[in-house]
């Protein structure tokens, strides 16, 4: 006979063994077994202060992108917990290996919804990874795995002071030793930006060496988007948290600029990366006349060769397609910020 709990829930199915809790497929009593949820039960009682944890921070966070609790009883000389069932398990790489690069944005800043609304609430999960995020059955992103946060308001954490918390991959550098006045929702940013690169590529590094040649995704592309994406890695994925978005909400508002970016075919303002040509498709633009530094003019000659008459002190750059000629025209003297082209 099916195993029973508080006469509520009856279980399906025994779904995987951690190494702190057992976890059942669950439905309720007297209704379809079709409708099902998960019963994560405590089986190490010393974790018990994780455990609870666990489930008070999702109780307090109700967002659709965090995992919904249904059900606990944590009085229990078997304490239990029942959470939403997410159809497609957690996020792995056979979920959006097909998936277009737009529609991966998006679910990753729906991920980082979630994770911005605990931020606000003063909770930093610590342990974001691919593995605590879930997914539902319209492919929803949601975030669960409290067992490891913590709560600022409160104070307290449940890692002993010398304890590691989080995975080696996508843990901050601050949380190696689980120093307590290390902890800020910048930590949660370094780990969503490991999950950013991993759900373009597929796979993971130690550290920060996204820009190494092994791991540079833009290495030989002149794609823009993937420029515009490691502009954000420069801002996430930074040993120096100081260096990093300081929460998960300034981390969405970059994802949707990007979005808007890519819609809008724009070029990285940066003469760095190639440029692919607005007009052919085909050639990239290179340099031909600059004078935009005020303090070397010795291109002038270049910039009157357009035609152009250099009255005053007027930047020019002039950028030209190596295979049909298109010319592009800059005037960074009337932009916001006259350096705003990196080279």
């Amino acid at each position: 006979m099916a195993e029973i709990y508080d006469n509520k829930w009856r279980v399906k199915e025994s779904l995987d063994e951690g190494g702190q809790a057992h976890t059942f497929l669950v439905y309720q009593v007297n209704h379809s077994s079709e409708d099902v949820y998960v019963l994560k039960r405590l089986k190490n009682l010393k974790r018990f202060s994780r455990f609870e944890k666990e489930v008070r921070a999702c109780l307090d966070l109700s967002h659709t992108n965090i995992l919904r609790i249904e059900d606990k009883n944590l009085e229990s000389d078997r304490p239990y917990f029942v959470a939403e069932y997410c159809a497609k398990g957690s996020l792995r790489t056979e979920l959006i290996s097909h998936t277009p690069l737009l529609d991966r944005l998006r679910m990753f800043s729906r991920i980082c919804d979630g994770v911005g609304h605990a931020h606000a609430k003063g909770i930093v999960h610590r342990d974001l990874k691919p593995e605590n995020i879930f997914v539902r059955e319209d492919m929803t992103p949601v975030v669960g795995d409290f067992g490891l946060c913590f709560i600022s308001e409160a104070g307290d954490r449940v890692t002993l002071i010398d304890e590691q918390v989080g995975s080696r991959f996508y843990m901050a550098p601050e949380l190696a030793h689980g120093i307590a006045d290390e902890v800020t929702a910048a930590a949660d940013v370094y780990s969503l930006g490991k999950i950013l690169y991993w759900m373009l590529a597929g796979r993971i590094f130690d550290r920060e060496v996204y820009r190494s040649p092994r791991y540079d995704l833009s290495k030989g592309e002149i794609r823009p988007d993937l420029f515009f994406i490691y502009g954000l890695f420069d801002q996430t994925i930074c040993e120096e948290r100081t260096a990093r978005l300081p929460t998960a909400n300034e981390v969405r508002d970059v994802v949707h600029t990007i979005i808007r970016l890519i819609q809008s075919n724009a070029h990285a303002i940066d003469l760095k990366v190639p440029q692919l040509c607005n007009y052919c498709g085909i050639g990239t633009y290179r340099v031909v006349a600059d004078n935009t530094s005020r303090d070397n003019r010795s291109r002038s000659v270049d910039i009157q060769n357009f035609g152009f008459n250099l009255v005053g002190m007027p930047l020019w750059l002039v950028l030209a397609c190596n295979h049909c000629g298109n010319v592009q025209i800059f005037r960074p003297d009337h932009a916001e910020d006259e350096q705003i082209w990196k080279r």
